[in-house]
């Protein structure tokens, strides 16, 4: 994949996304209350943001897989 600006920032936002979720669960596990909403709300957040990055990049196909049925 060429890297171009529009790739760096995708890039950029995985790391982010990945490492605020890191911080959070860390900080939860020391007993710091962070936010209003629970800690899983705010790592869901953290993931679909991380998810629509990796979209971006080509790396989640937007289709839904199929269920095998016989």
């Amino acid at each position: 994949m060429a890297h171009s600006p529009i790739t760096s920032y995708h890039e950029q936002l995985l790391h982010s996304a990945k490492q605020k979720a890191e911080n959070y669960i860390e900080s939860y596990k020391n007993g710091e209350t962070l936010f209003d909403i629970p800690l899983s709300a705010v790592v869901e957040q953290q993931y679909a943001i991380y998810k629509d990055a990796c979209q971006n990049l080509g790396g989640i196909s937007q289709e839904p897989e199929q269920e095998n049925t016989p």
